[in-house]
């Protein structure tokens, strides 16, 4: 059924007239609103069943905001991904020798494992999923915060 989901449009034009009418709720002698909005829709979707107050009910929900799809989230990542942004899985620091107390990421990319070598020494990632834009040995990570931090990688030779 084309209106299961009502659409963002649909949630702005009923609070434009909520806004707008004033009365458009209170108003017992006009037609019911769900009717003017869904038209000849309005039997086929069942909103005929519904009395004047649970209308009214469902008009103010939708007017107060309902769920509405976010695209941010889905906006960001294609333009991290269009301006050369790749994700990386941190698996963990390991000591850079045995002298010292530096440690370096492990990340993977690529089927490759790196070591990552920051050239500030910021707090270690914990394991997971994160965006890092790499050039040669150069590799820019975005931290929680939205920091950009630099490290310096090599690949980690593989025991055959």
């Amino acid at each position: 059924m084309k209106h299961a989901i009502l659409s963002p449009l649909v949630a702005g034009v009923v609070a434009l007239a909520l806004i707008a009418g004033g009365g458009l709720l209170a108003d017992q002698t006009e037609v019911m609103p769900l009717q003017q909005l869904f038209g000849e829709d309005y039997e086929a979707c069942g909103l005929n069943k519904l009395d004047r107050t649970e209308q009214n009910l469902l008009l103010e929900s939708i007017a107060a905001g309902g769920s509405v799809f976010s695209y941010t989230g889905e906006s960001a990542v294609r333009y991290l991904e269009k301006e050369g942004w790749r994700r990386v899985r941190v698996l963990g620091a390991v000591r850079e020798s045995d002298i010292g107390s530096d440690r370096n990421l492990i990340a993977f990319h690529d089927y490759s494992l790196y070591s990552l070598d920051a050239t500030v020494k910021p707090y270690l990632l914990e394991p997971g999923v994160y965006w890092a834009n790499i050039s040669g040995s150069t590799w820019v990570v975005i931290y929680p915060e939205g920091d950009e931090v630099r490290f310096w990688a090599k690949e980690v030779e593989r025991a055959r």
